[in-house]
C-alpha cells in the first residue's frame, strides 16, 4: 500500500546526526534512474492487489537532487493508476535548500505533500545542519520553508525537526518555529550511538520530560 522511494543517495548538506551517513548511505553518491523509478511504481501496483489508494514518499538523501526522477515517477504513476484503477498520493521529504519556485509549481500542481526539515533556532539548526563546505543553512532553509507553506495556503505540509543533546530545551525551538508562522510541526530526538555527541542518553530523559511538559503547556495555550 505504500513505498518509500530513495531517489537520491546523495545530499548537499552534511548533517551531523544523519542516519544515512550524510546522504550516501555509506556508499558512492548516486541518483535513481528513470527506469528504476518506473519499475518501482510497477512493483507497487503489482503488490497492491485490491487496494485502491497507494502512497509514495520521495526520500533520500535529498530527493530534489533527483527532481527529474520525482517528476517522471509522479506522471507515470498517475498514468498507470488510471490503467489499473489506482489512486496515488505523494509525499516528499526535503531539506528545503533546493525548493525553488519552479519545483514548488510542480509539487503544488501535483498535490505532493511536503515534509520540511528544519530544527528550530538558527544556532541550533546550524550546529547540526550545514552545507558540505561548512556554510550554515538556516537562513535559506527558513526562507524556502516559509515560501513553500505560503504557496499552498498553509496546507498539506509538515515541519520535521530533530533535537539533540545540544538543545534538550527543544520546547524553545517549538516556540521559535511557531513564531515564524508554522503550525504543523514535530521535533523528534536524535537516536543512535549515545557516545556520538548528538544522540539522546538515558540520563537526559528527566530533562526531556520537562521540555515535553512545557511544550504541552505552550501548545494548549495556543489552542485557546
Amino acid at each position: 500500500k505504500a513505498m518509500c522511494l530513495d531517489v537520491a543517495h546523495d545530499c548537499n548538506l552534511a548533517c551531523s546526526y544523519c542516519f544515512a551517513a550524510t546522504g550516501n548511505f555509506g556508499g558512492k553518491p548516486h541518483l535513481m534512474s528513470l527506469e528504476a523509478g518506473r519499475a518501482s511504481v510497477d512493483f507497487l501496483i503489482s503488490g497492491s492487489k485490491g487496494r485502491k489508494y497507494l502512497d509514495v514518499d520521495f526520500f533520500g538523501g535529498e530527493p530534489l537532487l533527483a527532481f527529474d526522477v520525482v517528476k517522471d515517477v509522479v506522471r507515470y504513476a498517475k498514468e498507470q493508476g488510471k490503467k489499473y484503477s489506482k489512486e496515488f498520493r505523494f509525499t516528499l521529504t526535503t531539506n528545503c535548500t533546493l525548493l525553488d519556485e519552479d519545483k514548488l509549481t510542480f509539487l503544488n500542481g501535483e498535490n505532493v505533500s511536503l515534509i520540511l526539515s528544519i530544527d528550530g533556532r538558527p544556532e541550533v539548526h546550524n550546529l547540526s545542519r550545514r552545507f558540505r563546505d561548512g556554510r550554515p543553512s538556516h537562513r535559506l532553509v527558513l526562507e524556502r520553508a516559509k515560501q513553500a507553506v505560503l504557496s499552498r495556503d498553509s496546507r498539506d505540509y509538515f515541519l520535521r525537526g530533530t533535537y539533540t543533546r545540544a538543545n534538550l530545551d527543544f520546547d524553545t525551538d517549538v516556540r521559535y518555529l511557531y513564531d515564524q508562522g508554522f503550525r504543523r510541526l514535530s521535533l523528534e530526538p536524535a537516536v543512535g550511538d549515545p557516545l556520538d555527541g548528538c544522540s539522546i542518553r538515558e540520563d537526559d530523559l528527566a530533562t526531556i520530560g520537562e521540555a515535553y511538559l512545557r511544550t504541552v503547556q505552550f501548545w494548549s495555550q495556543c489552542a485557546k
